[in-house]
């Protein structure tokens, strides 16, 4: 079971990277510009000094049309292989 859980993972993360990636190289085109558009989601960078420790944090998602593509590929993928 945990095998299941951790391979779908793998596949949709890879479907989000894989749908950043072409919307990266893809977006440049001007008829393809739109595979770039969408919002960025999470918590910004912020630090913490406390003198002796100092750390810092922050989380975002680029949360675009292709990546969103990406993940549905992903999701057809996953059904393929089960």
């Amino acid at each position: 079971m945990k095998e299941r859980k951790l391979i779908v993972t793998i596949i949709f993360l890879t479907g989000l990277v894989f749908g950043s990636f072409l919307g990266e190289v893809l977006g440049k085109f001007k008829y393809l510009a739109w595979l770039n558009y969408g919002k960025q989601i999470g918590i910004p960078h912020f630090e913490v000094d406390l003198y002796a420790v100092n750390f810092s944090f922050g989380l975002t998602f680029n949360c675009t049309i292709a990546c969103v593509l990406g993940l549905i590929l992903a999701l057809v993928f996953y059904r393929v292989i089960k």
